[in-house]
């Protein structure tokens, strides 16, 4: 029982950080409103998922069942992950407002979070110096 409460914590921490990534200021930082609402989009879906187990998460019978859930999570959260990188690589290199864009880093930077978007985050630190020298 331990193990699936650790499993929906993992889970559900997986699915808030993509919430505290794909915010308000990620729509300002990028102008790109629609990609960012698209991202959200799937992370509902992804969240979504929940509500469609069907069986007792805590029965020890339905163990197999429970797996094949978490893999199929993990499967959706990956492509999910995988969409929000070359989004990310993508906006960064034409941002809107490269001043808003550091102070969005510098917060991610004090996220207590292993998420791998915050860490592609943090990669584009030189895209982002690069345009706030332009203009500053």
């Amino acid at each position: 029982m331990s193990q699936i409460c650790d499993d929906l914590i993992q889970m559900l921490s997986n699915l808030n950080e993509y919430y505290d990534i794909f915010g308000l200021e990620m729509k300002i930082v990028t102008g790109e409103e629609q990609m960012v609402d698209r991202v959200l989009e799937h992370v509902s879906d992804l969240k979504k998922s929940f509500l469609l187990c069907h069986f007792d998460i805590f029965n020890r019978e339905n163990s197999q069942q429970w797996y094949t859930f978490i893999e199929e999570f993990k499967y959706r959260s990956s492509i999910i992950e995988q969409e929000a990188k070359i989004f990310i690589h993508a906006s960064f290199t034409q941002l809107r407002s490269s001043e808003t864009a550091l102070d969005m880093l510098i917060r991610f930077q004090k996220i207590d979070t292993t998420h791998i978007l915050a860490y592609e985050m943090i990669q584009q630190f030189t895209s982002i110096l690069l345009q706030y020298s332009k203009f500053h």
